[in-house]
């Protein structure tokens, strides 16, 4: 998942002259660079490059769902909508999300190369987009432990996505698939529940306080011992300067 981390990479680069303009103009940044993304994927396409590629490894492959994201924030920090319209836009954000994966994985899945790809991200951000602005939006939808639960996911939700693959491809590898029905879609999902999730979300708690957590915790650090130094830094600027 080398990909992942990056293109986030790419996109750290930019994020705040994307942040500033986007506070100016987000409507018209917007539009304008997704569909700046649309044409150079297209152009690169008609040159032979890779639409599949494109989406994993560049972040012109990916800077419309970045943005979509961000799209999402700013319309959750102005406001406007009520808690139900958010209710409404979480539902279909799901919907559309579930048969977006279906559709996504009857056309052939990651592997599978072709010129739907270069609107694909486009469409799976604003389906994302819709979700995640819904969720928040609509305030809290789960309580107690539910809603711890969900949380403590959440925080390891980024280890949980860098060894899904790795464990999935194990079990499918090593004869790990579950043949209790007859049916591999059916088998397939019974796996994924009864080994394929449990191994998954057991490693991800493990790197998670073994490697994520530590560096979390060092760069609030970091952060905070950088924001003391520019303070005494400005201090001594501002302070008089006794010439010997």
């Amino acid at each position: 998942m080398a990909w992942a981390v990056a293109v986030e990479f790419q996109f750290y680069l930019i994020f705040p002259f994307l942040l500033g303009f986007l506070n100016k103009s987000p409507l018209k940044v917007i539009c304008g660079v997704i569909a700046c993304a649309l044409i150079f994927r297209l152009m690169s396409v008609a040159l032979g490059a890779s639409a599949r590629d494109l989406s994993y490894w560049h972040i012109i492959g990916r800077i419309d769902q970045f943005l979509l994201g961000m799209a999402a924030a700013v319309l959750i920090k102005q406001g406007g909508l009520r808690a139900t319209h958010y209710r409404v836009v979480l539902l279909v954000g799901v919907l559309l999300g579930v048969a977006f994966l279906f559709g996504f994985h009857r056309l052939g899945g990651r592997s599978v190369d072709g010129t739907w790809r270069v609107f694909w991200p486009t469409m799976e951000g604003l389906v994302y987009a819709m979700a995640i602005a819904g969720s928040v939006g609509a305030g809290t939808l789960a309580t107690g432990a539910v809603s711890r639960c969900l949380g403590w996911l959440g925080e390891r939700s980024f280890s949980i996505y860098l060894l899904h693959m790795p464990v999935i491809q194990i079990l499918v590898q090593k004869n790990g698939v579950l043949r209790m029905t007859g049916d591999s879609a059916l088998d397939a999902l019974i796996t994924t529940s009864a080994l394929g999730l449990p191994i998954i979300i057991g490693l991800a708690a493990l790197t998670y306080g073994v490697i994520e957590s530590p560096f979390l915790a060092l760069r609030v650090k970091y952060l905070s011992e950088a924001s003391t130094v520019t303070v005494r830094a400005i201090g001594a600027a501002a302070s008089p300067k006794i010439i010997s």
